[in-house]
């Protein structure tokens, strides 16, 4: 078995019917890793963008979950679901009023913006320790969660041809579409279940660099480590550059004082080198460590 020793991330185009974590266990069957896990779930029905972390790169999986994603999304009104989407048998909605064009757009505007969302009963979510979808598995009992609050940047409508709705939808970070989809049904007074998804962003990574989980399983080690994407690159901050003394203060995981009224979290780089340390927080005049690589 090939060990892949490279760190980075690697942008895959997750195939419909398999989780994720089914995606990385292929990969281990045919590559060794030191480490490897991914930067947010997709349902196993979902396909498109799925970001794994490499050997190094797992440190900075945090960065990469918080990051907006972008989604295209198929919802079919007039059916309901426990999970929301079709994993799970649908109910017919019967008598409902088939709402218009203008209708159905004037709707999806209304969720632009934050917004308290309850995540779906049938989830990861956990309670008191225990994921939500093992009590319902277990005890077929659904849980009462709490809601959360969220953040709908863009959504609009791609095409509508009832019962069919295709829309866009930039959201913020724990964003359940399924519940978007639930919410869009009742406010539509039709119901609504999420059809089909498709990731097709996260941050500033699109599903444009993404490869097949097939083409990637063709691949030998050096064509693997080839589309492995450096760490630095796919982390959205600013760059902030050290001379070589404070490049080695931030290394051993102190704090470096500035002269500079700069804010916020950066992706810091040795000056002369140009090399990728890690990440720190300036606040205050002072630079600290978050992460450092070593």
């Amino acid at each position: 078995m090939e060990k892949i020793e490279k760190s980075g991330f690697l942008l895959v185009d997750k195939p419909p019917n398999l989780t994720s974590r089914k995606v990385i266990d292929k990969l281990k069957e045919k590559f060794s890793f030191e480490k490897i896990g991914h930067t947010g779930t997709l349902d196993p029905f979902a396909t498109g963008l799925l970001v794994l972390a490499i050997n190094k790169a797992t440190r900075f999986v945090e960065y990469l979950q918080k990051e907006k994603k972008a989604y295209q999304a198929l919802l079919e009104l007039g059916k309901i679901s426990f999970s929301y989407d079709i994993e799970m048998p649908v109910m017919y909605v019967h008598n409902l009023k088939v709402p218009r064009k203008e209708e159905v757009e004037k709707i999806l505007s209304q969720f632009k913006g934050k917004q308290n969302q309850i995540p779906p009963e049938i989830s990861a979510k956990r309670v008191k320790g225990r994921r939500a979808y093992e009590v319902f598995r277990k005890e077929r009992k659904l849980l009462n969660l709490k809601p959360k609050e969220i953040e709908v940047y863009e959504i609009f409508l791609l095409d509508y041809d009832f019962p069919y709705l295709s829309l866009y939808t930039l959201v913020s970070s724990g964003t359940y579409i399924r519940a978007l989809a639930r919410d869009i049904g009742k406010a539509l007074k039709t119901g609504a279940i999420l059809k089909d998804l498709r990731r097709v962003s996260i941050g500033s990574l699109s599903i444009s660099q993404a490869k097949s989980l097939k083409e990637l399983l063709s691949l030998n080690k050096k064509e693997l480590e080839d589309l492995i994407m450096p760490i630095d690159q796919a982390l959205s901050f600013e760059p902030y550059f050290l001379s070589k003394k404070d490049a080695k203060r931030f290394l051993n995981g102190n704090k470096v004082f500035l002269s500079n009224k700069l804010s916020g979290l950066f992706k810091v780089y040795e000056k002369d080198k140009k090399t990728f340390l890690g990440i720190a927080k300036i606040a205050s005049g002072c630079l600290y460590p978050l992460k450092v690589l070593k």
